[in-house]
């Protein structure tokens, strides 16, 4: 009688897991990409775009989250070095999207200083997960606002601190982003480097082998730009943007941990 108790509990069992996992494949299979993409989507289609530190799987057709890829007409990346966590590739190196159907150049520059591109080159500027890891936020977005056409578009996408590893640091002020840039904070800056190591979730972070890992890589963090020197919620997300210029268009929390804005450039005529 008790054999038969456990099998039946184990058929069971069997069974759940069975039907999550294929429920699970399902969805993911006729998942349809997020609001805030099909709102804007018209604003992609055979556009130029540039990417700063890319490729990212959230713009792969096979996300179906954001798959911007495969509306623009061409793409390049930005990367602040050669040989970084992330890539791999030399500067002017080709670059493979979404299973090889576009193809575009590596840029090696740093995110805040694109001074080799010149000024209304791209359609889009497109980034997921990187403004986190600028020492000054707002000296990037006045940059990426300078290469990208009048009426041009900006897609963003910010990790939502509650869900990832940040989820025990408070959000940075906006007035303290402000000053890093009215004092011209560079690439080198530490400020957040005691926060970071103290509230660091390790437990969250797939990323990292233990706490000396962690400190090791912060404490090298301008080879490494592995460091989140800012938090963010929407609200800052919001303020940051437009204090720089940009007409926000749509906002959006998407799961698992992501803010999505998309935005409009309006260049001020002097």
């Amino acid at each position: 009688m008790k054999s038969s108790n456990i099998f039946r509990k184990i058929f069971r069992t069997a069974l759940i897991q069975n039907f999550i996992f294929f429920s699970r494949q399902l969805i993911k299979k006729y998942r349809r990409p997020v609001k805030i993409f099909t709102n804007n989507k018209s604003y992609f289609k055979n556009k130029s775009a540039i990417e700063i530190g890319g490729p990212t799987k959230l713009f792969e057709d096979e996300s179906k989250i954001f798959p911007i890829y495969s509306e623009l007409s061409s793409i390049d990346n930005c990367n602040y070095n050669e040989n970084n966590f992330w890539s791999q590739l030399k500067d002017g190196d080709e670059i493979e999207f979404n299973k090889r159907e576009k193809i575009g150049k590596q840029i090696v520059a740093d995110a805040s200083d694109l001074s080799r591109i010149k000024d209304a080159s791209y359609d889009l500027l497109i980034n997921s997960h990187v403004i986190e890891h600028i020492a000054n936020p707002i000296k990037a977005l006045f940059e990426w606002k300078r290469v990208i056409k009048n009426d041009g578009i900006f897609v963003m996408v910010v990790p939502n601190k509650e869900f990832t590893y940040d989820n025990k640091r408070p959000v940075t002020k906006f007035e303290h982003i402000v000053e890093d840039y009215t004092k011209g904070v560079e690439e080198d800056d530490s400020t957040h480097f005691e926060e970071v190591i103290q509230l660091h979730d390790l437990e969250k972070d797939t990323t990292v082998k233990d706490y000396h890992d962690h400190y090791e890589r912060t404490m090298d963090n301008f080879n490494r730009r592995i460091v989140h020197h800012h938090v963010f919620d929407t609200e800052l997300v919001v303020k940051i943007v437009e204090f720089v210029g940009f007409e926000i268009l749509g906002i959006q929390k998407v799961k698992p941990f992501h803010i999505i804005v998309v935005a409009k450039n309006r260049i001020q005529k002097k």
